[in-house]
């Protein structure tokens, strides 16, 4: 009842005097007021400038129990504060939630807001968090609210796929492995060390498609962007569909040797099953890749990388059945072509 009384004192000032309008009479409910700071969505704490808790609402105490914290009935037992300051070493977003609230007390900003994860039994849930200073006559105070917009990160993870990932594959599109490989490109031009670029292309798809369908079609699809996502391990590397029936790898410190072992291993694992569909199941295609690997500089560049490897795929292509072919390093210009398995 003491901190319902407080938060009554504290709120009138900003909360204009709501006024309850039954059978013509007007009258001031406190247990109203209280009703309207417990129904928000908002987790809500009042802190002291020192950091104590002087006020939560019954969704802060709901959060509390949610997040392992159960059976707090005196929250002027924990400071805010210290309770960042104790988490700061293992815990950054509490280092920066600790650091936001201080630079509101000391004037620095008006308002803080950061979004952040809180993992708990259900999951990951994600919050936003605001801090500002409590606007009333009394003693200085703050007011801080975690609002809880999982479901709003989960919407713009969503847009996020289907912007950056291929639908069908799983595998990032062509817009994502441009900006991953224009970044690539640029840190092993500062580090000289060798990228590889390997241009897939399955052999003979429109057949497949006139003959089994599209529903095989995409199941050759979905089989090779499974193979694609089990051979790709390191955080330099990066399978992409470009289009059609077209992939495309860029290997971060991959010289030639190794990248001729991907496309063998590409091959050999396409090659070991037939694809499920549907209506049954077909051999797996033929694929052709072509390799190159440069070491980025100031006189080449990643599209000359990608022509090469192009031209090196239609060396292989010109093989006819599981050949991968590989670009002359540096200007020995031509390519070699070699049949896996």
């Amino acid at each position: 009842m003491y901190l319902s009384l407080r938060l009554t004192r504290m709120l009138m000032p900003i909360v204009q005097p709501i006024v309850i309008f039954a059978k013509g009479t007007v009258f001031l409910s406190q247990e109203f007021l209280q009703a309207i700071i417990d129904s928000i969505p908002q987790r809500i704490a009042v802190i002291e400038y020192s950091g104590r808790i002087v006020y939560v609402n019954k969704m802060w105490n709901r959060f509390a129990e949610e997040s392992g914290l159960t059976g707090v009935s005196d929250w002027s037992q924990f400071n805010y504060l210290d309770v960042c300051q104790g988490a700061e070493e293992d815990a950054s977003d509490v280092t920066v939630a600790g650091n936001g609230i201080r630079a509101v007390i000391f004037g620095r900003q008006s308002t803080f807001e950061m979004e952040y994860p809180c993992p708990d039994a259900r999951g990951t849930r994600w919050f936003q968090m605001t801090a500002s200073v409590l606007e009333w006559s009394g003693e200085p105070r703050i007011i801080i609210s975690h609002l809880d917009i999982t479901d709003r990160m989960q919407a713009e993870r969503d847009a996020l796929e289907m912007a950056y990932f291929d639908m069908l594959t799983g595998l990032p599109n062509r817009r994502r492995f441009d900006d991953f490989s224009q970044k690539l490109w640029r840190r092993h031009r500062r580090s000289g060390e060798r990228l590889a670029i390997l241009m897939i292309d399955l052999d003979e798809f429109k057949a497949i498609n006139d003959s089994y369908g599209h529903v095989a079609g995409d199941a050759c699809l979905q089989r090779i962007g499974e193979i694609l996502s089990e051979v790709i391990h390191r955080p330099d590397d990066i399978a992409a569909r470009f289009g059609g029936d077209e992939f495309v790898l860029a290997l971060g410190g991959t010289g030639r040797e190794a990248a001729q072992v991907f496309a063998e291993q590409i091959i050999a694992e396409l090659a070991s099953k037939r694809i499920n569909y549907t209506s049954g199941t077909i051999d797996p295609p033929a694929v052709s890749i072509g390799i190159t690997t440069a070491i980025p500089s100031a006189v080449t560049s990643l599209a000359a990388c990608f022509r090469e490897a192009d031209n090196a795929l239609y060396e292989a292509k010109a093989e006819a059945g599981s050949y991968w072919a590989v670009a002359k390093e540096d200007d020995d210009g031509g390519a070699e072509s070699e049949r896996a398995g």
